[in-house]
């Protein structure tokens, strides 16, 4: 019988050697391709396939003349053993075999691209890579990043193409979309979103002196994805524009550093995407020797300091910093300095001052002031506190500030340790009496703290508070 194995008996028939050199030489989601070694005196070969090894399996292919052979009939994660026999020319097949094992993958998710179509179009969404003609494939849309689920319903299924076009897109919003591939009734796992947006105009494009130099930045009001490219051109004292250089839309920000004293210069920037360009020019800005990125923060002591700091200019052979208590108003010379930082000391009330500064050029011409900085000092508002301490009654008071509610901190000294013990609800007042009849020990330090609100913004500790110790158990 054609294709029957023969064993051999007795040694009257010779059976053919398996196959050489067996290998699987490719493994996708929907085949697997065989080859092997000719064997001398084999007119054909057999394939068998079974999902565990041990077995000979079933026969899925005979009769194959070549040393080649791609299987198609195959299910996702399933593991699959083959082997192939030798036959001989009169049928006979041979008893020894060759075999290989492959674990068949998921169908993969196809990568998705997108971008913009001419005059508004809409967005194209292509897989021209991972593009199978055997596979239909299905779109998901929403308009919030995330995942999406199983049970997502899609925007569009059945696409035999290798894109999709969203026609139904508004300028300047965002989009999230996800592709499924489908073989018949298996299917591709994840769906991964891909963030989507339909480009317009940079409106929120903005040129801002820094230094000596100026920075353009945008993105404020939306994210520019991947693969789009942010062209900047500029103008000198209103001549023609000329590129300056081309970087990732998603970088946000170019800065021009070639720059000249007293020229206006305007820049425009333009986003492209593939044939789409979306341009906005932005308002005109002049190095006039502005000092630029002033900054007014607490000092590192931490008791009545603000440390000033700017953007250095080279062109300044000094600096004059102004302050005011109010943000428009009232400025006035307190010091000059040749590097770009101050520190103000001195301070005693917690408050917010404002300090502007201004560039001095010796032999250059007068320089404007710089925009306000803010900053708040918190000094020490809260004297060395009185203790008197008798019949178990610690009475703490202190010299206070307005408008400042405070704590009382007591601390446990033992030897060389230092031990936290007791912290008194916020007090309404420069005074307490703490009951310490529970407290046995050496020494205590009572510490206050202000706590205060500025200006109906956010709540600070002061820690003006100085610690004043008092042996308890001698006092009582």
């Amino acid at each position: 019988m054609k294709g029957e194995f023969i064993k051999p008996v007795d040694g009257r028939i010779e059976s053919l050697p398996a196959p050489e050199n067996f290998e699987i030489t490719s493994v996708t989601y929907k085949s697997v391709s065989l080859k092997w070694d000719a064997v001398d005196g084999a007119v054909s070969y057999n394939i068998y396939r079974d999902s565990y090894s041990p077995t000979i399996g079933d026969l899925i292919a005979s009769g194959i003349t070549g040393t080649t052979y791609t299987d198609e009939e195959l299910t996702t994660l399933s593991r699959y053993t083959y082997h192939v026999r030798a036959v001989r020319a009169s049928d006979e097949v041979s008893y020894n075999r060759a075999e290989k094992s492959a674990t068949i993958p998921d169908i993969p998710e196809p990568d998705l691209t997108i971008e913009n179509l001419p005059n508004d179009g809409g967005l194209k969404l292509s897989w021209a890579d991972d593009y199978d003609p055997d596979l239909t494939y299905s779109i998901y849309k929403k308009t919030y990043s995330g995942t999406f689920y199983s049970s997502s319903s899609p925007e569009e299924s059945n696409i035999t193409e290798s894109y999709w076009i969203d026609d139904s897109t508004n300028a300047g919003e965002h989009y999230y979309y996800g592709i499924r591939a489908f073989l018949g009734d298996k299917k591709s796992d994840d769906i991964h979103a891909v963030y989507g947006w339909h480009m317009d105009e940079p409106d929120d494009a903005v040129a801002r002196l820094k230094g000596e130099e100026i920075e353009i930045t945008w993105g404020d009001n939306y994210t520019v994805p991947e693969g789009i490219e942010a062209r900047v051109e500029r103008s000198a004292d209103g001549g023609a524009f000329e590129t300056l250089g081309t970087v990732a839309g998603k970088d946000e920000s170019y800065t021009d550093d070639t720059i000249d004293f007293g020229v206006a210069y305007a820049y425009r920037l333009t986003l492209v995407d593939g044939e789409v360009e979306k341009t906005h020019t932005c308002d005109e800005v002049t190095f006039d020797g502005k000092v630029t990125g002033v900054k007014a923060s607490d000092g590192s002591s931490g008791y009545g300091e603000i440390v000033v700091t700017w953007d250095a200019l080279t062109l300044a052979d000094s600096y004059a910093v102004y302050e005011s208590t109010m943000e428009v108003g009232g400025y006035s010379l307190i010091d000059t300095v040749t590097d770009n930082e101050y520190v103000r000391t001195g301070l005693n009330r917690a408050q917010r001052r404002y300090y502007k500064v201004k560039a001095i050029d010796n032999d250059g011409p007068e320089m404007p002031l710089s925009e306000a900085a803010c900053g708040e000092a918190w000094g020490r508002a809260i004297a060395e506190p009185d203790v008197d301490i008798s019949n178990k009654i610690a009475r703490v008071e202190w010299e206070g500030q307005q408008g400042t509610d405070y704590y009382v901190v007591v601390w446990l000294v033992q030897g060389d340790s230092d031990y936290f013990y007791y912290s008194e609800d916020k007090i309404y007042g420069t005074s307490v009496n703490l009951l310490m009849s529970s407290f046995v020990g050496d020494f205590l330090d009572f510490w206050v703290m202000g706590y205060q609100t500025v200006d109906g913004g956010d709540d600070h500790y002061s820690e003006a508070g100085i610690r004043s110790t008092y042996n308890f158990v001698s006092s009582f």
